[in-house]
């Protein structure tokens, strides 16, 4: 939606006649003016179901947080996003986003997609491998010794980055 300029840059769904006069009049189609808010009618059968505004702010959220995050990270780890040999996506939501609109609404730095990996139900793997694996386990304590705590509310620097985040 962000690509096809359905949602603008601030994270605004725009009204229907702008993207239609974007030449987009399929896509215009589908963005309801209700009452209440513009939508984005996703289908509606069996069932109705929209994209709200509230809905992309919930995105933008989510996003903001995560990259705020991983830049904050970077900055106490002093490496720059071209120093990363990797970055892997976990759980159900870095199984499915598609690496090139996770790099194109700004969830992830600016790193060449061949870097970018998908790892599944890391943590169900994790614990299996922990339970199975002497040596994993080994391992695991290992590196959560390493581990620091970085308290990213307290963090000034977080704020700012958050902010900076929220645009697509």
């Amino acid at each position: 939606m962000v690509r096809l300029q359905v949602i603008d840059e601030t994270g605004r769904l725009r009204p229907p006649e702008e993207i239609a006069s974007s030449g987009l009049p399929g896509l215009a189609a589908h963005v309801i003016e209700t009452d209440e808010q513009i939508v984005f009618r996703l289908t509606d059968s069996p069932q109705i179901i929209d994209f709200t505004q509230k809905d992309v702010r919930q995105v933008q959220l989510a996003k903001a947080a995560i990259r705020a995050a991983i830049d904050i990270c970077c900055v106490y780890a002093e490496v720059s996003p071209d120093d990363l040999d990797e970055v892997l996506l976990a759980g159900a939501f870095g199984t499915y986003i598609r690496k090139e609109s996770a790099l194109r609404i700004g969830l992830l730095p600016s790193v060449p997609l061949p870097r970018i990996r998908s790892l599944g139900n890391a943590a169900g793997a994790g614990a299996v491998l922990a339970l199975t694996s002497e040596s994993a386990r080994m391992a695991f304590i290992e590196l959560a010794q390493k581990a620091e705590h970085i308290d990213l509310g307290s963090e000034l620097a977080f704020q700012e980055r958050f902010v900076e985040a929220m645009l697509f």
